[in-house]
């Protein structure tokens, strides 16, 4: 199973968007690669989940899956064409209609743990802006965590990426700009890419009984990089607590995982 973020499905919904209107322009590059994920999801038999992503954008959610499970049904040979550069879109009648309509009784946006998410990620932002050491934020953050018993643990993976050394691109990005609601939104938009990755991870902790296995599909490396600490397997004997220790950066010597860690959880 693939379970998409917005992006990517912005990505298709954009190509799908060639065969229902007198599409001119030339096609954009991201509407190739929507084609060329579609193309290798297709060829391997891999079914599309969408759900999450629609979501994340209520005001255009039925229009959009529409449109989406539309493609989903187009011939993988069309995506090829297409993301090879020897297409330009869709003709009208390469996408049939879904098999499945959507529901337009379906409550869009009511998705578990977007709330907590964005709490945790308001917490990171404030700190972010306080004039304090990256090392004195992410204690900070582990106190507020463990005091109000707050265990998320995308949110540490956000912490950490966001506090530690300044190689990576963040998730949590624009909170010091001036424009007020510019930083509200960047905060929503980091809620919604820990939302996403916990229930990737959750998926993945539960894959191998039922023989289901999901892939993540988004070219956000920083939601890649966070989703990727949360992945762990319990049939491997790993646990949250190692979760916690290998997605922490290092500060120094003396500074480490153990440090930051209560007790119990070292």
């Amino acid at each position: 199973m693939a379970l998409l973020d917005r992006n990517i499905l912005n990505d298709v919904v954009i190509l799908a968007q060639t065969a229902t209107s007198d599409f001119a322009d030339p096609l954009p590059d991201r509407a190739r690669f929507g084609a060329a994920v579609m193309a290798y999801l297709l060829c391997c038999n891999i079914l599309v989940d969408p759900g999450l992503a629609v979501h994340e954008w209520p005001t255009d959610a039925l229009e959009k899956l529409t449109l989406f499970r539309r493609a989903d049904e187009a011939d993988a040979s069309i995506y090829i064409d297409i993301a090879l550069q020897r297409a330009e879109g869709f003709a009208r009648t390469d996408l049939p209609p879904p098999k499945v309509r959507p529901s337009p009784e379906t409550r869009w946006g009511n998705v578990s743990g977007r709330e907590e998410h964005r709490l945790a990620v308001l917490k990171i932002a404030k700190l972010e802006l306080a004039s304090l050491s990256r090392y004195q934020k992410i204690e900070k953050f582990f106190d507020w965590t463990f005091n109000n018993y707050v265990f998320l643990p995308a949110a540490i993976s956000l912490a950490a990426q966001q506090f530690g050394p300044r190689s990576s691109k963040r998730i949590l990005r624009r909170v010091a700009t001036a424009d007020r609601q510019r930083a509200l939104s960047a905060i929503d938009n980091a809620a919604w890419d820990l939302t996403v990755a916990m229930h990737w991870a959750e998926r993945g902790t539960k894959q191998l009984q039922e023989k289901r296995f999901w892939i993540l599909c988004s070219r956000d490396e920083a939601l890649k990089a966070v989703a990727e600490n949360l992945h762990f397997s319990r049939d491997a004997g790993r646990h949250e607590r190692m979760h916690c220790r290998r997605c922490l950066p290092s500060f120094g010597e003396s500074r480490t995982a153990d440090a930051l860690l209560p007790g119990s959880w070292r």
